[in-house]
């Protein structure tokens, strides 16, 4: 197939994503942890407020059976416990344990300075350009692939 100039930007920003996904795999393996796992984590540790289940699932763009089976293995390890909602018991809001939130500290707060050390490297306006095309391409890419949305 000839590549043309559309396409081989296509291929450089489909390989930037995917460079930066390898990343976090990398240093969640490195942590002998999954993907998911750190996405987990990361994701507690670094929100404004409790997330359900099916908000998390939401967030990390996973399905519920691969979420119940992460934190089915962080529950049997004393670092997650899911807590009934007053007004709905069958939603459930993830926290951590003390022994997690030490774990997320130790996991995640390294990464957070290495992100906004690397984040320092790059001015401001590098910054904001690559965030608004990041997310301009993916809308007008969601639009086009799953039109419901």
């Amino acid at each position: 197939m000839k590549i043309n100039k559309k396409r081989k930007r296509v291929n450089q920003l489909s390989e930037a994503a995917g460079s930066l996904n390898r990343v976090y795999r990398d240093y969640a393996a490195l942590n002998g942890i999954g993907l998911i796992d750190l996405m987990l984590f990361y994701q507690i540790r670094t929100g404004d407020s409790l997330m359900t289940q099916k908000q998390m699932c939401d967030a990390l763009s996973v399905s519920k059976t691969t979420l119940n089976s992460v934190i089915k293995r962080w529950i049997d390890k004393k670092y997650i416990v899911l807590i009934a909602k007053a007004d709905n018991k069958r939603e459930k809001d993830i926290l951590l344990t003390e022994e997690g939130q030490y774990y997320a500290e130790d996991l995640i707060d390294p990464l957070l300075a290495a992100e906004e050390k690397n984040a320092s490297s790059l001015n401001d306006s590098e910054m904001k350009a690559a965030c608004k095309t990041m997310t301009k391409y993916a809308k007008k890419l969601r639009k086009l692939i799953v039109p419901e949305s």
